[in-house]
């Protein structure tokens, strides 16, 4: 049997990449040994041996925490042989980990999150090009296919040939994790905002998409985030200063499982961010029963299907990402969404309670049938034994 090295966060950490990387690990462990190299899991190094945790299938190895250092990783596929390797990560923070495997030659089989377009020429020219396969969770995948490698791609083009391979890989949901019960919330109709209170994701604008309705209708706005940071302080600062009934929920470090809890405490989602590679929120939420009101714009209105799981909320103008952003990806374009826009529909959805819920009922099937994580493994599998 093949072994394969998946390298991300510690696989307990309630971060995207760890949830994403740890259950593809356990589904690939009935196609290969799977070594889970987790960081920020020790100090310094990683460990020599693997042990086994109490809940996964997979062998796991803690690792110090940080981006991927490339003399790290070279110790760690030293150590442990590997035939094929696996990440997901931002593309210009992989190239620690892509430098190990070209220096000893092992397929890298690499995830990205592309958020929106266009995608800077520096990622083909230094992480793309040197990628077995590609693989991206939306239709993103399209503006890396087919392109050239630039010269000097040595023995991996041999195997994967003189085009770049990126392939289209969701992420998948767990129905038996995510799922409607009841959990002790406020008695009114409520809106549900969860995630990082920062520029990309647009909090600001639901509030006051929120703020323009609120005082004509029975309803609350819940909004799950880290209210210590800056951008928190200030956006409480502005509920409070406008007395709007927000029930404010501070973000903790708690296993995935429990988010679940999170989503039953409302009626709808809603993701209002510019742009996004794809947006958990959403198909979490979907397994719960709750519908989402989504930014028309990339991604997210990929995984919503308009007036059955949910409603794109239209744009009112484009920006780009702000200076302080990585100046590889501020020529990105994302998308304001509609606060009138948004506004509307969110009443439309206190007002139609009974249709809101029928669409999330809907949603949960949608998200069952086709965002299962045994069938995503089965993919990538499949394009890790298949080269050329």
């Amino acid at each position: 049997m093949k072994t394969i090295g998946i390298f991300a966060d510690k696989p307990e950490a309630s971060t995207g990449f760890a949830v994403v990387c740890r259950n593809l690990a356990n589904e690939l462990t009935r196609y290969f040994r799977v070594i889970y190299f987790g960081r920020y899991a020790q100090d310094k190094e990683f460990a020599k041996e693997t042990t086994l945790t109490p809940t996964d299938l997979f062998e796991y190895v803690p690792c110090q925490g940080g981006v991927w250092d490339k003399e790290l990783c070279v110790r760690i596929m030293k150590h442990y042989k590997l035939d094929y390797a696996f990440s997901e990560d931002d593309w210009f923070s992989i190239e620690g980990l892509l430098y190990a495997c070209r220096f000893w030659n092992v397929p890298f089989h690499f995830l990205t999150p592309i958020d929106s377009l266009p995608i800077n020429p520096i990622a083909h020219r230094n992480i793309f090009t040197y990628c077995d396969k590609v693989y991206v969770p939306n239709s993103g995948y399209t503006a890396i296919n087919g392109k050239k490698r630039i010269y000097g791609s040595g023995k991996m083009a041999d195997r994967q040939g003189n085009y770049v391979k990126a392939v289209p890989l969701p992420h998948g949901c767990d129905p038996k994790i995510f799922h409607r019960k009841d959990v002790d919330r406020d008695d009114e109709f409520t809106f549900l905002l969860i995630g990082r209170t920062e520029e990309r994701k647009a909090t600001g604008r639901a509030v006051m998409a929120y703020e323009k309705i609120w005082k004509k209708m029975d309803a609350r706005l819940l909004i799950r985030t880290d209210w210590t940071a800056p951008l928190g302080q200030a956006l409480l600062h502005y509920i409070i200063k406008k007395n709007i009934p927000i029930t404010t929920d501070q973000t903790v470090d708690v296993p995935h499982t429990q988010i679940s809890d999170i989503y039953n405490k409302a009626d709808v989602n809603i993701c209002a961010a510019k742009a996004g590679g794809f947006e958990m929120s959403i198909t979490e939420s979907a397994l719960c029963e709750k519908p989402s009101l989504v930014t028309d714009w990339t991604f997210m209105n990929e995984n919503v299907v308009q007036g059955k799981s949910g409603f794109k909320i239209p744009i009112e103008g484009f920006c780009h990402p702000p200076e302080i952003y990585n100046p590889m990806s501020l020529d990105r374009i994302w998308g304001n969404i509609s606060i009138d826009a948004l506004a509307d529909k969110m009443y439309w959805c206190y007002l139609n309670n009974a249709k809101s819920n029928s669409m999330g009922r809907w949603a949960r099937d949608w998200v069952v049938e086709n965002f299962k994580w045994k069938d995503v493994a089965f993919r990538l599998k499949e394009e890790i034994l298949h080269e050329g």
